[in-house]
Protein backbone atom coordinates (compact mmCIF):
# COMPACT_ATOMS: atom_id res chain seq x y z
CA UNK A 1 0.00 0.00 0.00
CA UNK A 2 1.20 3.53 -0.80
CA UNK A 3 -0.53 4.72 2.37
CA UNK A 4 0.02 2.81 5.59
CA UNK A 5 -2.78 0.60 6.90
CA UNK A 6 -2.92 2.62 10.13
CA UNK A 7 -3.46 5.82 8.13
CA UNK A 8 -6.27 4.19 6.14
CA UNK A 9 -7.89 2.98 9.35
CA UNK A 10 -7.79 6.52 10.73
CA UNK A 11 -9.33 7.89 7.52
CA UNK A 12 -12.15 5.31 7.86
CA UNK A 13 -13.00 6.67 11.31
CA UNK A 14 -13.52 10.13 9.82
CA UNK A 15 -16.50 8.75 7.88
CA UNK A 16 -18.19 7.35 10.99
CA UNK A 17 -21.44 9.19 11.72
CA UNK A 18 -23.96 8.95 14.55
CA UNK A 19 -26.96 6.79 13.69
CA UNK A 20 -29.12 4.06 15.18
CA UNK A 21 -29.67 0.44 14.14
CA UNK A 22 -33.08 1.40 12.73
CA UNK A 23 -31.74 4.34 10.70
CA UNK A 24 -31.26 3.95 6.97
CA UNK A 25 -27.62 3.19 6.43
CA UNK A 26 -25.95 5.97 4.45
CA UNK A 27 -22.16 5.83 4.74
CA UNK A 28 -20.51 9.24 5.05
CA UNK A 29 -17.74 8.56 2.54
CA UNK A 30 -17.14 12.11 1.28
CA UNK A 31 -14.99 13.14 4.24
CA UNK A 32 -13.33 9.74 4.30
CA UNK A 33 -12.26 9.85 0.65
CA UNK A 34 -11.32 13.52 0.95
CA UNK A 35 -8.77 12.67 3.65
CA UNK A 36 -7.61 9.73 1.54
CA UNK A 37 -7.05 11.77 -1.62
CA UNK A 38 -5.45 14.62 0.33
CA UNK A 39 -2.79 12.16 1.45
CA UNK A 40 -2.41 10.80 -2.07
CA UNK A 41 -2.12 14.35 -3.44
CA UNK A 42 0.67 15.07 -0.96
CA UNK A 43 2.46 11.86 -1.93
CA UNK A 44 2.01 12.60 -5.65
CA UNK A 45 3.45 16.10 -5.24
CA UNK A 46 6.46 14.77 -3.36
CA UNK A 47 7.11 12.12 -6.02
CA UNK A 48 6.98 14.70 -8.83
CA UNK A 49 9.41 16.95 -6.96
CA UNK A 50 11.73 13.99 -6.34
CA UNK A 51 11.70 13.06 -10.03
CA UNK A 52 12.45 16.63 -11.11
CA UNK A 53 15.35 16.79 -8.69
CA UNK A 54 16.73 13.36 -9.58
CA UNK A 55 16.52 14.08 -13.33
CA UNK A 56 18.06 17.55 -12.81
CA UNK A 57 15.28 19.07 -14.87
CA UNK A 58 15.93 22.68 -15.88
CA UNK A 59 13.83 24.84 -18.15
CA UNK A 60 14.59 28.24 -19.62
CA UNK A 61 10.92 29.23 -19.91
CA UNK A 62 9.88 28.57 -16.33
CA UNK A 63 10.25 26.38 -13.30
CA UNK A 64 8.26 23.16 -13.19
CA UNK A 65 9.00 22.50 -9.54
CA UNK A 66 7.67 25.88 -8.38
CA UNK A 67 4.62 25.75 -10.61
CA UNK A 68 3.27 22.32 -9.78
CA UNK A 69 0.23 21.88 -7.55
CA UNK A 70 -1.50 18.64 -6.57
CA UNK A 71 -4.69 18.92 -4.50
CA UNK A 72 -7.66 16.74 -3.65
CA UNK A 73 -11.07 17.65 -5.06
CA UNK A 74 -13.23 19.20 -2.33
CA UNK A 75 -15.93 16.55 -2.81
CA UNK A 76 -13.44 13.75 -2.23
CA UNK A 77 -13.82 12.47 -5.79
CA UNK A 78 -10.13 12.45 -6.75
CA UNK A 79 -7.03 14.54 -7.34
CA UNK A 80 -6.41 17.64 -9.43
CA UNK A 81 -2.94 18.33 -10.85
CA UNK A 82 -1.91 21.75 -12.16
CA UNK A 83 1.35 22.12 -14.08
CA UNK A 84 2.92 24.45 -16.64
CA UNK A 85 1.54 23.58 -20.07
CA UNK A 86 4.90 22.46 -21.48
CA UNK A 87 5.37 19.79 -18.79
CA UNK A 88 4.79 16.91 -21.19
CA UNK A 89 7.51 18.16 -23.55
CA UNK A 90 9.92 17.68 -20.64
CA UNK A 91 8.26 14.42 -19.68
CA UNK A 92 8.11 12.77 -23.13
CA UNK A 93 10.90 14.84 -24.68
CA UNK A 94 10.84 16.43 -28.14
CA UNK A 95 12.54 15.15 -31.27
CA UNK A 96 14.91 17.68 -32.81
CA UNK A 97 14.89 19.00 -36.36
CA UNK A 98 18.10 17.11 -37.12
CA UNK A 99 18.09 14.25 -34.62
CA UNK A 100 15.64 12.13 -32.60
CA UNK A 101 18.35 10.68 -30.36
CA UNK A 102 17.29 12.60 -27.24
CA UNK A 103 13.64 11.53 -27.51
CA UNK A 104 13.30 8.57 -29.90
CA UNK A 105 9.80 7.58 -28.72
CA UNK A 106 8.36 11.07 -28.23
CA UNK A 107 5.12 12.03 -30.00
CA UNK A 108 6.49 15.60 -30.28
CA UNK A 109 8.94 16.93 -32.87
CA UNK A 110 10.42 20.30 -33.81
CA UNK A 111 9.97 20.98 -37.52
CA UNK A 112 11.69 24.37 -37.84
CA UNK A 113 14.38 26.40 -36.08
CA UNK A 114 11.99 29.20 -35.20
CA UNK A 115 10.86 29.92 -31.63
CA UNK A 116 8.15 32.30 -30.31
CA UNK A 117 9.27 35.58 -28.76
CA UNK A 118 7.77 34.59 -25.39
CA UNK A 119 9.99 31.49 -25.29
CA UNK A 120 13.06 33.50 -26.33
CA UNK A 121 12.39 35.95 -23.48
CA UNK A 122 12.23 33.03 -21.07
CA UNK A 123 15.54 31.67 -22.36
CA UNK A 124 17.12 35.12 -22.02
CA UNK A 125 16.04 35.34 -18.38
CA UNK A 126 17.35 31.83 -17.80
CA UNK A 127 20.77 32.75 -19.21
CA UNK A 128 20.88 36.00 -17.24
CA UNK A 129 20.17 34.03 -14.05
CA UNK A 130 23.58 32.40 -14.44
CA UNK A 131 22.12 28.88 -14.37
CA UNK A 132 22.38 28.22 -18.09
CA UNK A 133 25.04 26.62 -20.20
CA UNK A 134 24.86 25.72 -23.86
CA UNK A 135 24.62 21.96 -24.06
CA UNK A 136 24.75 20.02 -27.29
CA UNK A 137 24.10 16.29 -27.09
CA UNK A 138 24.47 13.54 -29.65
CA UNK A 139 24.65 9.78 -29.23
CA UNK A 140 28.47 9.95 -29.35
CA UNK A 141 29.48 13.08 -27.46
CA UNK A 142 28.44 15.90 -25.14
CA UNK A 143 29.77 19.40 -25.57
CA UNK A 144 29.34 21.98 -22.82
CA UNK A 145 30.30 25.48 -23.83
CA UNK A 146 30.45 27.94 -20.94
CA UNK A 147 28.92 31.30 -21.67
CA UNK A 148 31.47 34.11 -22.00
CA UNK A 149 30.73 37.64 -20.87
CA UNK A 150 32.16 38.94 -24.17
CA UNK A 151 29.38 37.19 -26.11
CA UNK A 152 26.23 39.30 -26.36
CA UNK A 153 23.14 38.04 -24.60
CA UNK A 154 21.23 38.00 -27.91
CA UNK A 155 23.90 35.77 -29.44
CA UNK A 156 23.70 33.42 -26.46
CA UNK A 157 19.91 33.22 -26.80
CA UNK A 158 20.17 32.50 -30.51
CA UNK A 159 22.74 29.77 -29.93
CA UNK A 160 20.65 28.10 -27.26
CA UNK A 161 17.50 28.28 -29.38
CA UNK A 162 19.36 26.72 -32.30
CA UNK A 163 20.73 23.85 -30.22
CA UNK A 164 17.39 23.15 -28.55
CA UNK A 165 15.61 22.98 -31.89
CA UNK A 166 18.42 21.03 -33.56
CA UNK A 167 18.77 18.24 -31.01
CA UNK A 168 15.40 18.45 -29.27
CA UNK A 169 14.58 17.94 -25.60
CA UNK A 170 15.69 14.78 -23.82
CA UNK A 171 13.01 12.43 -22.49
CA UNK A 172 12.86 12.36 -18.67
CA UNK A 173 9.59 10.48 -17.94
CA UNK A 174 9.52 12.42 -14.66
CA UNK A 175 5.72 12.61 -14.65
CA UNK A 176 5.11 9.09 -15.95
CA UNK A 177 7.44 7.59 -13.33
CA UNK A 178 5.83 9.54 -10.48
CA UNK A 179 2.33 8.60 -11.68
CA UNK A 180 3.19 4.91 -11.94
CA UNK A 181 4.58 4.76 -8.41
CA UNK A 182 1.72 6.68 -6.81
CA UNK A 183 -1.19 4.98 -8.59
CA UNK A 184 0.20 1.47 -8.31
CA UNK A 185 -1.75 0.73 -5.12
CA UNK A 186 -4.42 3.45 -5.29
CA UNK A 187 -7.30 1.16 -6.27
CA UNK A 188 -6.44 -1.41 -3.61
CA UNK A 189 -6.06 1.28 -0.94
CA UNK A 190 -9.38 2.90 -1.86
CA UNK A 191 -11.31 -0.39 -1.76
CA UNK A 192 -9.76 -1.23 1.61
CA UNK A 193 -10.73 2.21 2.93
CA UNK A 194 -14.34 1.97 1.77
CA UNK A 195 -14.69 -1.50 3.24
CA UNK A 196 -13.17 -0.37 6.51
CA UNK A 197 -15.45 2.68 6.70
CA UNK A 198 -18.54 0.52 6.31
CA UNK A 199 -17.24 -1.89 8.96
CA UNK A 200 -16.60 0.97 11.38
CA UNK A 201 -20.12 2.35 10.95
CA UNK A 202 -21.93 -0.97 11.17
CA UNK A 203 -19.84 -2.19 14.04
CA UNK A 204 -20.39 0.79 16.32
CA UNK A 205 -24.03 1.90 16.16
CA UNK A 206 -25.40 4.50 18.53
CA UNK A 207 -28.06 3.19 20.95
CA UNK A 208 -31.46 4.82 20.91
CA UNK A 209 -32.59 6.71 23.98
CA UNK A 210 -35.61 5.14 25.67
Amino acid sequence: MSISKSQLDNFAKIGKSDYTIDDAYVPDLDNTTLAFFEQYAKTFFEEIQKELKDKKVKRASGDLADNTKVVANEDGSGIKISMINYYDFVNKGVKGVKSSTNAPSSPYKYKTYGMPLSARIGIKKYIESGKASIREETSKKTIIAAQKKTVSIDSQVQTMVYLIKKWGIKTTNFFDNATERVTKDLGEDLMYLIGKTITVQIGKPKKKNK
